[in-house]
Order: C-alpha cells, then structure tokens, then sequence
C-alpha cells in the first residue's frame, strides 16, 4: 500500500514540474485569406485560405503534391506563426480570377460540379455527391499521413474543414454564379444545388421539380445538406486524429439556423473541442449582431471547443442588416458616416468576445488599413487571452465512451496537466490510469488520450 502512495507523490510532483515549464498556446488574432500577413506584428496566426488548391495539390488521381504546403511551414515557422490550413476546393468567383480549384481528372471521372455563369467554369464541387466524399476523404488522409507528425505540431495548429459549400463555407448562391451573399432559394427548380441535391438523395430531376413547388420544402432540402455536412464532419474526424477541424458555417439553401446548428450539436456530440466552429459568416442565421439573442445563444458552445469569428469588410457587415452590397466602401452601406461603420464593426467584435471566441480572422485590408479600421490590437489580443485563460475545455477532453474523466491533478487553465481516467474493464475492475499531453501544445486531444503513460492499481 505504501508503495501505491509513494508512486502517486512522485506523479504529483512530476505533474507541477511539466506544469511549469509550458503555457497554452494564445489563439488570438488571425490573418485571413492569404499569406501576406506573415510578418505582420499583430498576428498570431495565418489562414492562407485559397492559396493550395486542390489541382495543385493532387494534379493526378493518387498522386499528391504537398511542396506548397512545406513552403508555407518553412515560412511560418521562420516568423514564428501557426498556421490553419484548408485545401480549397470550391471557388465561386472563378468567372472574375480563373482561379479553378478542381482538377479535371474529377470531373472526368463522374464527380458533379456546378459550372461559372459566363466562362462555364468547374466552380464548386457537389458537395454531398459520393463520388466527391469519396476523393476528399483520400485527400485528407494522405494529408495526415504526411503531417500528422511531431515535427510539424509547433507551426500547423488546425485544418479548416470545407465544409459543403462556396469558398469551403456552408454556403450555397441562389443561382449558378451568383453571390454568395445572396439568400439561396430552394423553391427554385433550376437552381443547380436542388437539382443535384435531389439527384443524390431523391433519385431524379422530376422528383426534384414536383417538391420545389410543395409548401414548406425548404425542410426537405435542410434535412438532406444537413446529412450531407454531417457526413463531411465524420470524414474529417476519420482522417485527422492530431490536428483538430474547424467547420465554417453558413447558411445552407433556405438560409434557416438550423442548417448551422444542427451539424455542430452532431459534431461537438460525437468529437468534442477536436471540432472546432469557425463564424465565417457572423450576420447570417441570427448569428449577427442585429440579434439580441445572438450572443446568449452561441455562447452555449464557448465552453465546448474553440471559437473563432472572421471579421470582414464592412460591406459583408451589412449583410447583417439585411443589405448585402459588392465592393469595399463606405457608402454603399446603409450607414451614412465612416463613424457608423466603424462602431457596427467594433460591436459586432465585442458581441463576438461576449460569446466567447478565443480567435479572430481579420481579412487583410483590415489589418493593414489601420486608418480606416481603427483597431487596438492590443487590447483585442489580451480579451481574446482573456476568453482563453477562463476555458477550462483547451486542457480537458471528451471522453471516449469507455472513458470516465476525473478531476486533474493541477486545475490552473494555463498550464500542462495530467489527469487520471477511469477506465471499464470486461472484468469488472476498474484500474485508474494517468494521460499526459505528450504533444505540448497546451491540449489534451485525440493523439494523447490513446497513449496512457502510466496505472495505478
């Protein structure tokens, strides 16, 4: 018995000399779309979101090229960044950059696309047709097969996930080409998105044209992309056991909340803070700061799992306001002064921060316009550490189903933890173990709760 309790000391001892020697990695602020913002003094991360392509990185069915993504690492790890990274795969803007996402090879073997208005371009990929499911989910393993490595843990911090719509958001335009601001329209028999949607679900265009004109409908087509988008959330978690994913929500074909919710109960239900939400488009679903209730109901998920909100130009904020204008300028909004739009901007900031993010991602004009953004990037910086050192999630888990957490060792927020786990036997007896967070990245995720240091009988 003595010796039970000699070896628990020394644990507890071991477990506040580790703790001492790592903090949890500050989230905070983060530069979006590209990797311009590398050098940039007040980011802490980059998001070079359209910059690796998926033809780029798989020119050839099977064969991938990951020399771009190195480069990146290199360079990151040089300025002393992390990087979140995304393979894009959908770029409904095609028609004004000829920047095509999507390798021919795909298209020439079955996948489905939604083609550019005027070029006819491959835009987007049918985002729940088998055949692409199929060629994403290989993609990301052989993406973690390469990098799901200690090597790679001090710069990669997590994969944002494409997650079943336009630019990878969940997104979908009213008509072939258009916006993606615009409100989708599911009582459109044309709009290619219903078609395709029926063609995999409900077997035929006609089937598709004969629910488009039943009342209510829109139900139908949310619950078949809210399957589809649940059915990405399990390739990702299949395929990334180290890094987590961050879903980037939006507002589907019908533009109803539900369509955002739904998949992140599913996901945080089954994986945890290993999927992390990424509020791409904040004024969307009652997501925005018009809505009273906005903070109050997306601050349930704060103390889940990592909450990041992109913040855009103020002619995306409008969209919160119903008045979704192109282009980046101050009159074409509804306000009538700079003044306005700057303070929609810092409200919508604060509400975010009120619902508990610990990151932003600031599209670049933002960032380097400091004239017309006026930010105090430094008192936004420490209110984003401020969110991360009161979320007691970054050093815990969920549990595996055979797994019953206990309390920690050592509760401070900001340090490195053991933490003892009760594990089911077949034979009844119920030995108590301890799991260390082997990869020091301030998390106890996938990867360390499988590697078990040491049991106490």
């Amino acid at each position: 018995m003595k010796r039970k309790y000699y070896f628990i000391a020394f644990f507890i001892v071991l477990v506040f000399f580790y703790a001492s020697t790592l903090q949890v990695q500050a989230y905070g602020v983060g530069w979006c779309h590209s990797f311009s913002g590398l050098n940039n003094s007040n980011v802490k991360y980059v998001y070079p979101g359209g910059e690796q392509a998926w033809a780029q990185v798989e020119p050839k069915e099977g064969q991938y090229n990951f020399s771009g993504l190195d480069s990146m690492i290199q360079r990151a790890r040089q300025a002393g960044k992390k990087l979140h990274f995304t393979i894009g795969v959908s770029n409904p803007d095609v028609d004004n950059n000829d920047g095509v996402l999507i390798p021919q090879w795909a298209i020439d073997k079955g996948m489905h696309v939604v083609y550019s208005e005027k070029k006819k371009l491959p835009a987007s990929p049918i985002q729940w047709d088998p055949i692409y499911l199929d060629l994403h989910e290989k993609l990301l393993k052989a993406f973690a097969e390469k990098y799901e490595k200690p090597e790679y843990y001090d710069v990669l911090e997590a994969v944002v996930m494409q997650s079943g719509g336009n630019w990878g958001e969940m997104a979908l335009p009213a008509k072939n080409g258009a916006e993606t601001g615009e409100k989708a329209d599911a009582l459109d028999p044309n709009n290619l998105f219903v078609k395709e949607m029926a063609r995999v679900f409900l077997g035929s265009e006609e089937r598709s044209n004969e629910i488009a004109r039943m009342e209510g409908n829109q139900w139908v087509f949310d619950n078949y992309y809210i399957t589809a988008v649940k059915n990405i959330i399990d390739i990702y978690a299949r395929s990334l056991s180290h890094y987590p994913f961050a879903i980037q929500l939006g507002f589907g074909l019908t533009g109803q909340r539900r369509v955002a919710t739904e998949p992140v109960e599913y996901g945080l239900s089954k994986y945890g803070s290993h999927m992390w939400i990424r509020y791409a488009w904040w004024g969307s679903f009652d997501m925005g700061d018009s809505n009273p209730n906005a903070q109050d109901y997306w601050g349930r998920y704060q103390d889940k799992t990592v909450m990041v909100a992109e913040v855009g130009h103020p002619s995306y904020w409008c969209a919160a306001e119903g008045g979704y204008q192109k282009g980046g300028c101050y009159d074409c909004c509804q306000w009538d002064t700079k003044a306005e739009a700057i303070a929609h901007n810092q409200n919508y900031i604060n509400i975010a921060i009120n619902s508990g993010i610990v990151a932003t991602c600031m599209q670049g004009v933002i960032i380097e316009d400091n004239v017309k953004y006026p930010i105090d990037y430094l008192d936004l910086q420490k209110r984003l550490e401020e969110n991360i050192s009161n979320k007691a999630f970054l050093l815990n888990i969920t549990p595996l189903p055979t797994r019953l957490p206990t309390q920690p060792l050592t509760s401070q927020p900001s340090q490195l933890t053991y933490y003892y786990y009760v594990i089911k036997s077949n034979g009844g007896q119920v030995p108590t173990s301890v799991i260390l967070d082997l990869n020091q990245d301030g998390r106890i995720d996938f990867q360390d709760r499988n590697i078990i240091i040491s049991s106490i009988k």
